[in-house]
């Protein structure tokens, strides 16, 4: 039998029943002592009752908040993942003995800032510079060929050379929210480690910094094969970089068992629909409110190869603030096919005045 939390009201009712059954009648006259102990000690009361509620949820790794919810992470052997910075390797052509100290300051294209790490000096016609991002970000992630400047060069250096080197800039990757770590938690605890068995490649894939979802498909790419996607939620672009897809390569690598032929680490396939749809009223709020509520639906249901329902695309557009009625006179297949992962873009979605017919 589960049991109501009395409500203020409740406990204020019980609490001057009780006083008046115990005097006579004249307990509760104005300003009273006791007319004040009727208000004051159910208040206690329901703080307390509060207390205990948000107590229990801290009992429970499924409710728990993120600061009690890491103790019971550790239990499964896992952690929050802290912010990290990018790290790589960038050279640059140099006349040889050219020396580039530690702590020089590199820019890229988009104004992306790293130090170097330790002092180079430049060998058979140039200089390898070990490199860190200046923010824990995935904006510091790169890939091989991505253009660089020092911001003081040194006599010697040819300063438009500087490109970054295979793999990559990599490792970059803003700290873990509560919610993803929470998905962590509750993965762990729903599918135990199996030695390589189903969800073991998941649980290692989400322990890499960046990544905030995968998925796995034994045997798609042959007997004794795993194929595992992965995106990172919390950077610009969820589709991983190449860099983050060769981190996850690596640590999948250490970790599948020796009979495990090969793993492969893919990219899902973006599938972002088009759609027009007739909308009264037909004002840049009201659109911006469709825009929105189908943003949050993709956020709830997406999920790789799995279609979005149509009734559920019709519902969010009704529920728009400020929406009267819509019709959709045009809409993409929902099926987002192999590897596909649905992903929203508003440029898809075209708006016109809604008429009958």
């Amino acid at each position: 039998m589960s049991f109501e939390r009395p409500s203020l009201a409740a406990l204020i009712a019980r609490f001057s029943a009780d006083i008046e059954g115990r005097t006579d009648g004249s307990a509760f006259l104005r300003r009273s002592l006791e007319g004040i102990l009727s208000r004051a000690v159910p208040a206690l009361t329901s703080g307390l009752w509060g207390y205990l509620g948000w107590i229990l949820e801290q009992c429970n790794p499924m409710t728990a908040e993120l600061q009690w919810l890491i103790p019971w992470g550790a239990v499964w052997g896992l952690s929050p993942k802290s912010a990290t910075n990018s790290t790589g390797q960038v050279r640059f052509a140099a006349t040889n003995g050219t020396v580039v100290p530690a702590g020089a300051s590199l820019t890229r294209g988009d104004a992306v800032r790293y130090t170097v790490d330790e002092d180079a000096v430049a060998s058979s016609g140039g200089v390898t510079l070990q490199v860190t991002a200046v923010e824990a970000t995935e904006t510091g992630n790169a890939d091989p060929g991505v253009r660089m400047r020092l911001a003081s060069a040194p006599a010697g250096l040819n300063n438009e050379t500087g490109v970054v080197l295979a793999p990559g800039l990599s490792g970059g990757a803003v700290a873990e929210t509560a919610s993803q770590f929470m998905h962590r938690v509750r993965h762990a605890i729903a599918t135990p480690a199996r030695g390589g068995g189903d969800g073991d490649y998941v649980t290692w894939a989400l322990e890499v910094p960046g990544v905030t979802r995968a998925w796995e498909r034994p045997k798609r790419m042959g007997v004794g094969t795993v194929a595992v996607a992965v995106v990172s939620d919390n950077a610009p672009d969820p589709i991983p970089s190449n860099a983050l897809l060769a981190d996850v390569q690596t640590a999948l690598d250490l970790e599948r068992p020796a009979d495990m032929r090969a793993v492969f680490v893919l990219r899902p396939v973006r599938w972002s629909p088009s759609m027009t749809i007739k909308l009264d009223p037909n004002t840049t709020p009201v659109q911006d409110a469709v825009k929105a509520e189908l943003a949050a639906l993709f956020e709830r249901e997406a999920d790789l190869e799995t279609p979005i329902v149509e009734s559920h695309l019709r519902e969010a557009v009704s529920g728009a603030v400020g929406e009267y009625r819509h019709k959709f006179t045009s809409l993409d297949s929902l099926d987002p096919g192999v590897w596909g992962l649905p992903i929203f873009d508003p440029s898809r979605v075209v708006f016109t005045d809604y008429a009958e017919g």
